[in-house]
C-alpha cells in the first residue's frame, strides 16, 4: 500500500487528491493488483475490463490493430502512468488498443464504481479526470489535423508532444527505431531526418540515439511549420 501511494500521487488521477480520499479509494470493492508476465495480453476488444489502470511495475506497450499489415506500436508505459481513461465511461463495451504486458508487469486496476466513489470524496479528483479528458480531445483533434494534413515537422512535434515523460528537459525514448516512427507517422524516412535536423538547428530538440530531449516545449507546441494545426484545437 505505501508503495502504491506515491505512484497514484504521480499519475494524473492522484495529483493534489487528499491522502484520505486516496486511501478510500484503494480500499474500495473491485480494486486489485494483478501480475502480467512478458507477452501477456492486458487489454484488447476481448479481454477488456471497465477499470482504469495504473502501471506499478514493468512496463506495458500499446498497439493498434492495422488488419494484415499487423500492428502499430503506438506507446510504452512505465510505472504511475494510465491506461483505460477514455474507455471507462462509454457503452460500446470493448477496448479500441491492444496493451500487453513489455515485460513481468504488476497493474493497478481501479474499477468504475470506484472511481465514481472516488469523485463523490473528491472534487479535485474529478477535476482531474476531466482536465485529462478534456486535454486528450484537444491533442487528437491536433494529431488528427497534423498527421492528415500536416509538414513532417508538424507530424514530428505532436508525436514528441504525446509521449513525453517527465523530467528536465522532457524527453521521448523511442520504443522502435527511425524507420517505423517514419511509417507511423506516415512520412518517408529521409522526410523524417530532415525534420529532426530542423528541430535541433532550431535549439527545440535534441536527438542522441533513440533518446529526443525537448529543450524547448512551448517552442514545439506553437511551433510555426506545423501546418494544419488550429491553436484552439477545434475541428
Amino acid at each position: 500500500m505505501q508503495l502504491i501511494h506515491p505512484l497514484l500521487q504521480k499519475c494524473f488521477l492522484g495529483q493534489g487528491v487528499e491522502t484520505e480520499a486516496l486511501e478510500a479509494l484503494l480500499k474500495a470493492p473491485g480494486v486489485e493488483t494483478v501480475r502480467y508476465e512478458k507477452g501477456e495480453v492486458i487489454y484488447d476488444r476481448t479481454h477488456t475490463k471497465r477499470s482504469l489502470g495504473l502501471v506499478l511495475s514493468g512496463e506495458v506497450e500499446v498497439t493498434k490493430p492495422q488488419g494484415q499489415a499487423g500492428t502499430v506500436l503506438m506507446n510504452v508505459l512505465g510505472p504511475g502512468q494510465c491506461f483505460g481513461a477514455a474507455s471507462m465511461f462509454q457503452e460500446y463495451g470493448f477496448y479500441v488498443t491492444d496493451i500487453h504486458a513489455r515485460k513481468r508487469s504488476n497493474i493497478l486496476f481501479l474499477p468504475q464504481e470506484a472511481l465514481m466513489q472516488l469523485f463523490g470524496q473528491s472534487r479535485r479528483a474529478m477535476a482531474n479526470y476531466l482536465s485529462f479528458l478534456t486535454g486528450r480531445i484537444f491533442y487528437l483533434n491536433r494529431r488528427i489535423d497534423a498527421y492528415t494534413g500536416g509538414s513532417a515537422e508538424c507530424r514530428l512535434a505532436m508525436y514528441l508532444l504525446d509521449n513525453q515523460q517527465d523530467g528536465v528537459p522532457p524527453k521521448v525514448t523511442l520504443p522502435f527505431g527511425m524507420n517505423k516512427l517514419a511509417e507511423l507517422l506516415g512520412i518517408g524516412r529521409a522526410s523524417l531526418y530532415r525534420a529532426m535536423e530542423t528541430l535541433e538547428k532550431k535549439g527545440i530538440a535534441a536527438r542522441e540515439g533513440k533518446c529526443i530531449a525537448i529543450l524547448k516545449p512551448n517552442d514545439l507546441l506553437h511551433y510555426d511549420g506545423a501546418q494544419g494545426i488550429r491553436e484552439d484545437g477545434t475541428t
